[in-house]
């Protein structure tokens, strides 16, 4: 589930718990009938260290165009806000690096913690 899609489900259940609901059940539907109709999405944890970073790879199954591209930084970047203390634990993006190989697309998130 994307940011956007989590949003979304939040304003619905403030609003209406059954539309809420139902939403979700939708959602996984679509999500059942996307992973029936293409290859398995993969996420793997691919190393962390005792300093609050680690790199999380993503495997699509097709090529991704430009669009979806920018459409994927800008879902799945994740900023940190200002704060007048010092480690406040929030989590962030360092770098976000997308390959597309042999028909696939390998996505390479960089993630760390602000500690």
């Amino acid at each position: 589930m994307t940011r956007v899609d989590y949003q979304i489900y939040l304003l619905l259940k403030k609003l209406d718990e059954e539309k809420a609901h139902d939403f979700l059940i939708n959602f996984r539907k679509r999500e059942r009938e996307f992973t029936a109709e293409t290859d398995y999405i993969r996420k793997t944890i691919l190393g962390s260290d005792n300093y609050g970073y680690w790199i999380e790879k993503y495997s699509y199954p097709y090529d991704f165009t430009q669009e979806e591209i920018d459409l994927y930084l800008e879902e799945h970047w994740i900023s940190t806000y200002s704060s007048p203390y010092d480690c406040t634990g929030q989590m962030f993006t360092r770098d976000i690096k997308i390959f597309v190989i042999n028909g696939k697309t390998m996505i390479y998130h960089f993630k760390a913690l602000d500690i």
